[in-house]
């Protein structure tokens, strides 16, 4: 899988601390993925952007409980 880059910055894994990469998921999905676990949340889009999609999963992604 080809790594995409990202303007925002991924937060570590929150159960290993691992790296984290967004990821093409076929056309219209994107996948963020712990490079060390391999963790992921997975998404596709059908009506809005992949643009959209890129920011609510790295949004989602850094999202942590405190």
């Amino acid at each position: 899988m080809n790594e995409i880059e990202t303007n925002i910055k991924l937060k570590p894994c929150p159960f290993c601390g691992g790296e984290a990469g967004m990821f093409y998921y076929g056309s219209n999905g994107r996948i963020i993925k712990c490079k060390k676990c391999f963790i992921q949340k997975r998404q596709k889009v059908l009506r809005k952007s992949v643009e959209w999609l890129e920011n609510e999963l790295i949004k989602d992604w850094n999202n942590r409980v405190k």
